[in-house]
């Protein structure tokens, strides 16, 4: 009978244990390291940052930390910026910034290196974000006017929600445009080009001050929210070529009394 016990309690006792170190080593894996005023993980000999935790008026990137090459900026590493208005970085190796800043009430402007390859553009949720700036030695990304594009200027990828003027002309050569202008309360008049055949799902979502949207007839498409929470739209003309208008396109719009399409006997609305 005692040998028995024994045996029961042996076993209890190995698994016990063996729960322990499980525990211990979960725990150990979610503990970023801590390098100055930066918390990070270390992956294939690279660096990815994850949290900064520091402070000041200027927040500036290192190429290193702790020995290892900063390689990658991780989703929502800057949440925590308060007091900060400029995010700067000479980073040779960084590859990707995805959801690199989150919303916070100081951030003025932001430097993408030349090494950089991937930018989650839409998720640089800004308030007061008024440039953006690109290394001209960057093969990916270009900046206008503190106006982010692709290095074709094709694509705009991002229209800083507190950039100064009232008013914006989207270059000719621009055939794709993502959530570019979402939040830009500032923004009072937009032109869109003659190559453009789409406006994407909350496009213009959340400009206030907005009055006046030129929309050329090549457009076919216009998405869900692209004119939503626009406060200050009273009128607006969509083009012979679009097909289908969904139901919150024009969401939340209180001054839009007046919508002109062509030819209205062939829409639809969903």
């Amino acid at each position: 009978m005692r040998s028995i016990k024994k045996r029961i309690f042996s076993v209890l006792l190995f698994c016990t244990l063996i729960l322990c170190l499980c525990i211990v080593s979960t725990l150990t894996a979610a503990v970023a390291d801590v390098y100055g005023d930066y918390e990070y993980t270390i992956s294939n000999g690279a660096v990815t940052i994850t949290k900064y935790i520091g402070g000041g008026s200027a927040v500036e990137i290192p190429s290193k930390l702790d020995g290892y090459p900063v390689r990658e900026i991780g989703r929502y590493a800057f949440r925590q910026l308060t007091n900060n208005t400029e995010i700067y970085s000479n980073l040779e190796n960084i590859n990707v910034l995805q959801k690199f800043t989150t919303p916070s009430d100081s951030v003025t402007s932001i430097f993408i290196p030349a090494s950089v390859k991937k930018i989650d553009a839409s998720s640089i949720v800004l308030w007061t974000l008024e440039s953006i700036t690109v290394d001209k030695a960057n093969k990916y990304y270009a900046s206008v006017n503190g106006i982010l594009f692709s290095k074709d200027m094709k694509t705009l990828y991002l229209y800083p929600a507190n950039h100064p003027d009232t008013s914006f002309v989207v270059p000719s050569s621009v055939t794709t445009l993502s959530a570019s202008f979402r939040n830009c309360e500032k923004l009072e008049s937009v032109i869109l080009p003659e190559n453009l055949t789409s406006i994407p799902k909350s496009l213009f979502n959340g400009c206030q001050s907005l009055k006046q949207v030129l929309i050329p007839e090549s457009v076919t498409y216009i998405g869900p929210s692209a004119f939503g929470a626009c406060m200050s739209l009273a009128s607006i003309r969509i083009p012979d070529g679009v097909t289908a208008i969904y139901s919150l396109t024009f969401a939340a719009c209180p001054d839009l009394s007046s919508i002109y399409i062509p030819a209205l006997y062939s829409r639809q609305c969903y």
